[in-house]
């Protein structure tokens, strides 16, 4: 009978602490059960943050896919060389102004349609000599536009525009150019990624950028401003369009479609006409051809 009795209080025992790792259980999953719908309804509800979180994964998957073959691919299946795209660029009779303006694209390429627009618009409207190239293209430029000197087919101001990285790439070619005595009288840089210090052989540099302070953090599909090696001999302006006034609309701008948007394009061809009226002006229009070096009065 004893050993009996010991058998059931221990059931008993074995039932009661069931019970109570159940209720505990349980009381744990009601209390955790509203946090987990809130989280997932937040996620849920922000659709934005998705597409950027599938954005930032596309582009870090495309670039370790393309990186091997970063330095000869552009797919955009436009000329690399400006040279074969458009010649040695020669100032035409009918361009009002004298002078060359070489745009780069980004990284592929398939990002920065803007650029070519914008050259085909100084093009088409006779304003100034203008070419796109892509951004694989860098040292092959810089050694375009070293042959292009020698041979004296450089006449007037020099203007550099760049977007992403094709607008670090345009800082390099500014260096590079500097290191060899020639300067720059203009440097456009739309949503500069990593851009390193303007050189002082650039008269003026204008960066349009838009920040994103979430994911600024990041050294791609971002825009920051850029800053002057030396600001006494170069003047920077740094526009933020998502915090300074411009006469657009910027909500839906972002680091793939700024170079394409018609409110940007008409921004850079406002610095662009400006920084042409004023060497107009300083230089007593016209003036005989001269070249990059030896033109004492350029920029």
């Amino acid at each position: 009978m004893r050993a009996l009795r010991k058998q059931c209080n221990g059931m008993q025992m074995l039932t009661k602490l069931f019970r109570f790792n159940t209720s505990i259980r349980n009381s744990s999953r009601t209390r955790s059960g509203p946090l987990q719908m809130k989280l997932r309804m937040q996620v849920h509800l922000n659709p934005m943050f998705r597409q950027r979180l599938r954005a930032m994964a596309f582009f870090i998957l495309a670039a370790a896919l393309m990186s091997p073959l970063a330095g000869c691919v552009d797919l955009t299946g436009l000329p690399a060389d400006p040279l074969a795209a458009h010649g040695a660029l020669r100032v035409t009779v009918s361009d009002r102004y004298p002078g060359h303006v070489y745009c780069m694209r980004g990284f592929l390429g398939i990002f920065s349609t803007g650029m070519d627009t914008f050259s085909q618009t100084l093009n088409r409207r006779h304003i100034i000599s203008a070419a796109a190239l892509a951004d694989e293209a860098r040292m092959q430029f810089e050694h375009h536009l070293l042959s292009a000197e020698k041979q004296r087919l450089l006449h007037g101001p020099l203007i550099l525009i760049g977007h992403s990285y094709g607008a670090d790439d345009q800082i390099r070619v500014a260096r590079y150019l500097g290191h060899h005595g020639y300067k720059v009288m203009l440097l456009v840089l739309l949503d500069p990624v990593t851009p390193p210090r303007i050189p002082s052989n650039v008269r003026q540099c204008f960066v349009i950028y838009k920040s994103h302070p979430l994911t600024d953090w990041l050294p791609f599909l971002r825009g920051v401003p850029a800053k002057a090696a030396n600001p006494r001999m170069t003047h920077v302006t740094n526009v933020n369009v998502r915090d300074m006034p411009v006469p657009f609309h910027q909500a839906g701008i972002n680091h793939i479609n700024i170079s394409a948007d018609h409110g940007v394009q008409t921004l850079m061809l406002s610095v662009v006409l400006r920084a042409l009226r004023d060497w107009k002006l300083r230089h007593n229009f016209p003036v005989k051809a001269t070249t990059l070096r030896n033109n004492p009065r350029f920029p």
